[in-house]
This record gives structure tokens, C-alpha cells and sequence, in this order.
């Protein structure tokens, strides 16, 4: 059983630049630069969380005051390299900027950088989160960098490159520290569990911590210590299923099958499962992107060498050919780039692994069946009713009459079933043109094909909402009115408006939509939450601004709105938060009720919303218009 006072990320920190993992290159360039003595006053190092930054900072102030360089290494046996490992270095200055963020702490650090070091040759200023610094400090640390002494080394890190002022960057070496490379990851979780005592049941599990950790050697840390303390001595995939909610390689492996086998049933009972439990579909879908890709590297090359998380046994499961692959992947990556991070990505994805489905399927028909082309006529059987006979060859040729009528019947591409169509020859000058104009007959629509069900319906919202969030310049609702709403929010009508959406998007027992139209008319309003309800105003929140944008961006629109009051046969204001900016207008309305200073409510008119949405107009202009439709006129 595993028992440790200090977290595994603290306990194997690196001390030299070859217990770093990864970062080969940056490491290499460090190194070099100590050798030859030929480093810069000021280092920038920028990189995602848990990457390394800081440890390899650490070590590089230690290995700079080093008496006994080894190789670019730290001897690990001086006085100064002592003194830096037990974190008593009086020539090493770590300062946090998330806490010290302002001019004076830059300023005590401007005060301090004339002095000399005690032990060693310079003095090291690491200045951890940079980013946080202040505009101020920036400019005061500015000043520092540009004109330092000699023996003062700066050594700024930072998770927000994006952050940084550019005459800060301008005067510092750039390293980068990218996610740690999935080999170097491994063998470090390995060595980990190694010296911990434990041992894992398969490649399997090594490889979905990775996954998990999404290239932060610290997360992947923080999972390992969570599996050890839940296992003892071998780490099970089981255990990491149950603690991460994760999908083992052969559930992947079978999914993509189920593409493949067009097998839409399992797939979606998958999916349905997983997402009861609770599974992080960004993950999944990292790995299920990384399993096929190595299934196309080796259907390309048929090399084995390429296979890291799968092997051959894995790769002759799938029985398909590269187009497939392809298309799954298209769609896949599609998925994951849209909805990373979003409550919406377990529908997004699966709708978008049954469009490879479908595209299976469809290609699956045209291979097996004859192609049709509209200027091919399958068995053609022509009827002319003309005067006179007229010889079949080069048509274009004879002059007929424009009473003649040509039927032709057509084979479609599904076998046994044939269609009539009329032919209406184009004439112009008693003379058939060469081009013929084939418009088949509208076929009857089944009953089925007119409904839609829920799981449709959420494909066609979410690619709409996605589409919304190119539209900009969307009002944003002033926390005032909100707080307004809440003092004079009423229960009663809250569950009368919050019936009446529910309503749009019931299902039958066969999860077909009972009113399609109603429900894509008012689809922006899918998946709303009602919080609040006041005389005339309404608070619906979302998760994420995704759905958020997409609502707001339909109400402002007249017509729109002039439908959505004709539902609730009255005027209302509808004001959309997400999950966000909810939690803020709370937190805010619960300050002012335990401080007494909530306002008193004053009920909204119907025109303040959307006031300003036509400025080009003149006021009693825009109030008919929202009170009776845009047809208003008023007279001089």
C-alpha cells in the first residue's frame, strides 16, 4: 500500500539536467551555454503547466554557481550546490508573481541586484508566473533587464507567453517547453512506479495516463499517486477505469469497428453508457485520433516499427480500407478541435463518428450497385408519338413537331425498383437541343421521413450554435437589470415559463420530437435552464457561452421575438447568461441582500432590451416597432 508524506511531482523533482524528462533540445542548449560560459543575463522559459519550467530553472541556478561542473551537470557535492538543494542559497531569489505581483516587489528586487553573491559568481532572480505582473512592474522590471550588472542572472517563467510585453520578450533568450514527449513520459511514470514499488498490469495503463495527462509530467504524477493509493503493487487498468472514467485500447478498437461495420446501435449504446459515467470525451478522443492514425501509418507502410500503442494482432482487427479511416479521422478531429472543453462534446462527437456511418454505408451502395449518371439512361425505353416515322441516329438533325412527348423510365440505383420521369425536349427552332433536361417526379414522403428524433434534432443545434459564434457584436446584459429581476422574481411564473419550454421539445416513446416544427423554431432555447422569472422578465443560463451566443444572437432578431410572444401571449425579456457570468451575478446578489442594499424592483419595459439594435431611427420610431412590428408608420 502506497504511503508517502510529500506528493510524488515534489518528491522525484528533477536535481540535474538528466533527470529533466523530455526537452532534449532546450536541456541541450542550457548545457552548452554553461560549458562554454557563453549564457545570456536573462532567460524567458514559456510552456504549459507541469511541463518542467520551474525544476529546470531550479537546476540552472544551481548548476551556474556550480564549482564542479560536470558535463553541463551540477556536481551535487559543492558548498553552493548543497546550499541550493536544501533551499538555503543565499545567491537564488525565487519569487512568486501570482502573489508579488507589484512595482514595490520589482523594485526591492532593483535595490538588491547591485549587491554581490556570497557563495558562488551570480546571482539567480527565478520569477515564477511572470505573466502576473503588473503593467507597472513590468516597466520597472524592464529597466533591470535592460542595463543588469554582471553578475545578475534573470530567469523568468511564464504558462501565458501570450501575456508577456514585447519589450520583455525582446530581451530575453526564449526557450520553449512543449509538452513532454509521450516516450520520456513513459519512462519517467515507469521509473516512478518502479522506485515506489509498484508495477503496472499492462502497456495499456501507462499509456492512458498519458492520455490522461495531456503532456503535463506533474498530472501524470498526481494520477499516479491516486492509482497507487487504490492498488497494491500492480496498477490495473480496471482500477484506472474506475477512478478516470477512461476507455480501455479494445473498447476504442471496437468503436472504430463499429464504424467500419456500419453498426450505428452499438455505437450509440456505447456512448450512452460512457456518458452516464461520466467519461472525459477529450481524452477519449486524443486517443482514438492517436489509434488511428497508426492504423493508417501502417496500412500505408505495412512497417510494424510504427506501432507504439498498437500491436499487429490490434491492427488486423479492423478490416477496412484508408478511405474510411480517413473520413472517421476528418470527422473526429473536427469534433475534438470544435467542442474541447465544451458540455457539448459527448453529442458533437458521436453525431459526428454516425456521419462516417453513414458515409460507410453510402459508399458501401455505390460500390456494390451500378452507378447512374443523368446522362446515361440505364435501359432507356423511349415511346415518340410523332407523324412520321423518325430514323433514330444524330438526332439533332431532325425537324419534328412540338406536340411530341417522350417518356422514359429509368433504372435508379436501387436494384428492382424504377422510377418515371418525363422528358420535356427543349425545342427552339423546330429543332431538339442538345441538352435534355431529366426532372423526376417528386416521390412520396413516408411518414417517417418528416419526423425527427431528439438525437437529429441535437446535431442540428449544435452545428447552428457552433455556426453563431462568427456573429459578433452581441449584447451583453448589465448585471443592474439581472439583480433587478432576481428581487422581484416570482416561482409561479418561473414554473409556468419553464413548462412551456420543456413542452417545445417533448418526445414520443420512440424518441421522435412530438411538434418538429414548434421545436426547431424555438431551438435556441434547447437544453435552457429558467432561474428566474419576474413580472415580464425572464434569466435563463447555459453552461457555456456556446449556447449562450447562439440564443442571444436569435433574440435579437424582430421576428424571433414577435414568435416567442406569441407563445407566452406576452411581452417578455429574456436575459441570457452563462455559467460564468451567473455565478458572478450571484455571488454579487447575495453581497447586497446580507448587506441590505438590494434595489427595489422596478418593472421593465418591454422596448429598453433592444433599444439601441436600431439607432438609425428616431425613438418613437423604434418603440412602435417593437410594441406593433416593423410596418408602422407614424405620420408627421
Amino acid at each position: 500500500m502506497f504511503n508517502s508524506k510529500s506528493s510524488l511531482y515534489r518528491k522525484y523533482r528533477p536535481s540535474t539536467f538528466d533527470d529533466v524528462a523530455g526537452h532534449f533540445n532546450v536541456v541541450n542548449i542550457i548545457k552548452k551555454e554553461l560549458i562554454e560560459k557563453s549564457f545570456t543575463h536573462a532567460f524567458l522559459f514559456t510552456g504549459q503547466r507541469g511541463t518542467g519550467k520551474t525544476s529546470t530553472a531550479r537546476i540552472f541556478a544551481k548548476a551556474i554557481n556550480c564549482e564542479n561542473l560536470i558535463d553541463g551537470n551540477p556536481c551535487e557535492t559543492c558548498e553552493s550546490c548543497l546550499a541550493s538543494n536544501s533551499g538555503q542559497s543565499p545567491d537564488i531569489y525565487e519569487i512568486d508573481a501570482a502573489s508579488n505581483n507589484g512595482v514595490e516587489e520589482i523594485r526591492n528586487i532593483k535595490n538588491n541586484v547591485s549587491t554581490l553573491p556570497i557563495l558562488g559568481n551570480y546571482k539567480i532572480y527565478i520569477i515564477d508566473e511572470v505573466h502576473m505582473l503588473s503593467k507597472a512592474a513590468f516597466n520597472a522590471l524592464l529597466k533591470t533587464l535592460e542595463e543588469p550588472p554582471l553578475h545578475a542572472i534573470f530567469v523568468l517563467a511564464t504558462t501565458e507567453f501570450a501575456k508577456i510585453p514585447q519589450t520583455i520578450i525582446s530581451r530575453c533568450q526564449v526557450l520553449n517547453f512543449k509538452k513532454i514527449q509521450k516516450q520520456a513520459m513513459k519512462e519517467r511514470i515507469e521509473f516512478v512506479a518502479k522506485t515506489e514499488g509498484f508495477s503496472f498490469e499492462n502497456d495499456d495503463v501507462v499509456e492512458e495516463i498519458y492520455y490522461l495527462s495531456d503532456g503535463s509530467l506533474r498530472d501524470a504524477l498526481n494520477t499516479l499517486e491516486q492509482l497507487m493509493v487504490v492498488n497494491d503493487e500492480v496498477i490495473t487498468i480496471k482500477s484506472l477505469k474506475n477512478i478516470f472514467y477512461i476507455a480501455s485500447k479494445q473498447e476504442k478498437i471496437k468503436v472504430i469497428k463499429n464504424i467500419v461495420q456500419n453498426d450505428a446501435n452499438s455505437l450509440i449504446e456505447y456512448f450512452e453508457n460512457a456518458e452516464n459515467q461520466g467519461m472525459d470525451f477529450d481524452v477519449f478522443a486524443l486517443s482514438l485520433i492517436e489509434i488511428l492514425k497508426e492504423l493508417i501509418e501502417y496500412k500505408l507502410t505495412h512497417n510494424e516499427a510504427l506501432l507504439n500503442v498498437l500491436d499487429l494482432k490490434d491492427v488486423n482487427q479492423v478490416n477496412t480500407n484508408l478511405a474510411s479511416l480517413f473520413s472517421i479521422a476528418d470527422h473526429l478531429s473536427e469534433a475534438y478541435s470544435k467542442t474541447k472543453g465544451s458540455q457539448i462534446s459527448f453529442n458533437y462527437i458521436l453525431i459526428s463518428l454516425l456521419k462516417s456511418i453513414n458515409k460507410n454505408d453510402a459508399q458501401e451502395k455505390s460500390s456494390s450497385e451500378p452507378n447512374v449518371e443523368v446522362t446515361k439512361i440505364a435501359n432507356p425505353k423511349i415511346e415518340i408519338i410523332k407523324p412520321t416515322p423518325i430514323p433514330e441516329p444524330i438526332i439533332e438533325e431532325l425537324e419534328i413537331e412540338p406536340t411530341i412527348k417522350v417518356s422514359v423510365e429509368i433504372e435508379e440505383q436501387k436494384p428492382h425498383q424504377e422510377e418515371l420521369v418525363q422528358v420535356e425536349p427543349i425545342l427552339e427552332k423546330k429543332e431538339i437541343s442538345k441538352e435534355i433536361k431529366i426532372e423526376p417526379t417528386p416521390k412520396i414522403i413516408s411518414e417517417e421521413k418528416i419526423k425527427q428524433t431528439i438525437n437529429e434534432f441535437i446535431a442540428d443545434y449544435t452545428n447552428k450554435s457552433i455556426e453563431s459564434q462568427a456573429i459578433k457584436n452581441i449584447p451583453s446584459v448589465p448585471t443592474d437589470d439581472v439583480i433587478n429581476l432576481l428581487v422581484g422574481a416570482k416561482k409561479e411564473k418561473r414554473n409556468s415559463v419553464e413548462e412551456v419550454i420543456t413542452n417545445w421539445f417533448k418526445t414520443d416513446q420512440n424518441g421522435y420530437l412530438v411538434n418538429l416544427k414548434i421545436a426547431n423554431r424555438f431551438m435556441p432555447f434547447y437544453g435552457a435552464k429558467v432561474s428566474a422569472v419576474s413580472e415580464n422578465e425572464v434569466l435563463i443560463n447555459f453552461p457555456t457561452s456556446l449556447e449562450t451566443n447562439f440564443l442571444v444572437n436569435e433574440l435579437t432578431k424582430p421576428d424571433f421575438r414577435k414568435d416567442v410572444t406569441a407563445i407566452f401571449n406576452e411581452g417578455l425579456i429574456f436575459y441570457v447568461l452563462d455559467k460564468n457570468k451567473w455565478d458572478f451575478v450571484k455571488k454579487d446578489f447575495i453581497h447586497k441582500k446580507n448587506n441590505n442594499t438590494l434595489p427595489t424592483y422596478e418593472v421593465k419595459k418591454l422596448v429598453d432590451l433592444y433599444y439601441e439594435s436600431n439607432h438609425d431611427k428616431n425613438d418613437l420610431q423604434k418603440a412602435a416597432e417593437d410594441l406593433f412590428g416593423e410596418n408602422i408608420k407614424i405620420g408627421e
